[in-house]
């Protein structure tokens, strides 16, 4: 990968540009996708008058991390889907071009032994071009979100998906560290479902291999953690509240390992409940935390904002992935 892009010494701080590209800001709607291991993340992000933005979220579920993992590499009906899902982002999209739109690949993108292959394919058949960003960047763009929202003490923002969780750790909202683990729903379900019929053996197992990657995570003793993406939002809506005691998680994993995910769950998000319950509980551990707290931050907020930023200064069809963050082309 290539050096960090900087401004003015600032790896993509808030440094002007140069002055040829100072425009007023555009009140017309932008579109950014999100190419994630389970799934197409849509947003139109909407300018407001005066500053801000709101964003309209629209999500298109697909397998590109369950092939990955079963086979090795994505095939060409994975291929047809993903292309399909990104083609149908035009019907929601209120006008915004599909060509228009700024796109990077996160999680299991990084691990595709084919994503120039998958890179060629999406850009003949429908325009974008897939950048790839690595685990740093997209922890920084949701630390670029969180450090809007102060909140004392030591507290740790993980972002679990289905390939690799994200982090980043505040301190009274100073940031203190940002990583990303190879740790995922998906990513665990492949790795120990061969054990699901040996319930004990399978929560040890899996523990273990959580507690292996969290090994250089660093947290001070009751470091609150909070926790997004579609598992923790599952255990929130399966507890029916947001904060969940430590003991309590520990007895939802027990309990879906008995009985089954409740079948008010997406079938997709039953198949992974459990490795993604077991990640989040060892995470809390990790941090000695008394509760886990689900969050809607995200990497999608990081974006978004500083996405908003760039049409301030920037010509519309000057935007591109690398202004983002660094990337590097697939």
């Amino acid at each position: 990968m290539g050096g960090k892009a900087k401004w003015g010494g600032e790896r993509l701080g808030s440094a002007s540009p140069p002055a040829c590209y100072t425009v007023a800001m555009s009140n017309e709607s932008f579109g950014l996708l999100e190419l994630g291991s389970n799934s197409l993340k849509f947003y139109l992000v909407e300018p407001k008058e005066g500053g801000g933005h709101a964003i309209k979220a629209h999500k298109v579920p697909w397998r590109v991390a369950h092939e990955l993992f079963c086979r090795g590499s994505l095939g060409e009906q994975g291929l047809e889907e993903m292309v399909a899902a990104i083609r149908s982002v035009e019907r929601v999209s209120e006008g915004v071009k599909l060509s228009s739109m700024i796109a990077v690949a996160t999680g299991v993108f990084r691990e595709l032994a084919n994503i120039s292959e998958v890179a060629v394919k999406v850009k003949a058949d429908t325009g974008i071009r897939v950048r790839v960003i690595d685990g740093q960047d997209e922890a920084r763009l949701m630390a670029r979100s969180l450090r809007m929202e102060k909140r004392e003490g030591s507290v740790l923002v993980c972002d679990l998906g289905g390939a690799t969780t994200e982090w980043v750790r505040l301190q009274d909202g100073s940031l203190k560290g940002l990583g990303s683990l190879p740790l995922g729903a998906i990513r665990n379900e492949y790795r120990f479902r061969t054990l699901k019929g040996d319930p004990q053996g399978y929560l040890e197992a899996s523990a273990r291999g959580c507690d292996e990657a969290l090994r250089g995570l660093e947290a001070p003793a009751g470091t609150a953690v909070l926790a997004t993406g579609g598992t923790a939002r599952a255990a929130a809506a399966c507890a029916g509240k947001d904060r969940i005691p430590a003991g309590e998680l520990r007895e939802m994993i027990r309990r879906v390992l008995r009985d089954g995910p409740p079948a008010s769950l997406k079938p997709e998000r039953q198949a992974v409940l459990v490795p993604g319950l077991i990640i989040l509980d060892r995470i809390v551990e990790r941090c000695r935390s008394a509760h886990l707290e689900h969050t809607e931050h995200c990497v999608r907020d990081g974006m978004a904002f500083r996405l908003v930023q760039l049409l301030g200064v920037y010509r519309r069809d000057d935007l591109h992935a690398t202004l983002l963050l660094n990337t590097r082309p697939a």
